[in-house]
């Protein structure tokens, strides 16, 4: 783990507002239990698509559960190391 300084633009718990530096663009942090809802919230919308058969809408939902699981993933990876690990038990993750 690396401690650096960070511009802050909020502090909101929930949806704070930071820019790393080198990025020109501030960023959205998204602390990892509401990317877990998240990420659960896609993964059903997806398999209630699957059984509409809106194919297009199925697979920008796919495409959205991917995103989400791969920034979950993320977190945890980085994270394996420290005493935090998110609560819940979702999403189900594939293989």
């Amino acid at each position: 783990m690396e401690m650096l300084e960070l511009e802050v633009f909020s502090q909101d718990r929930n949806m704070a507002v930071v820019r790393l530096p080198g990025r020109r663009t501030p960023g959205s942090v998204v602390p990892a239990d509401s990317l877990r809802h998240l990420c659960f919230l896609a993964e059903s919308i997806r398999d209630r698509v699957r059984e509409d058969h809106d194919r297009d809408l199925g697979d920008d939902a796919q495409e959205l559960y991917e995103l989400l699981l791969a920034r979950l993933r993320a977190f945890e990876e980085a994270t394996r190391d420290l005493t935090y690990a998110p609560s819940g038990t979702f999403p189900r993750f594939p293989g």
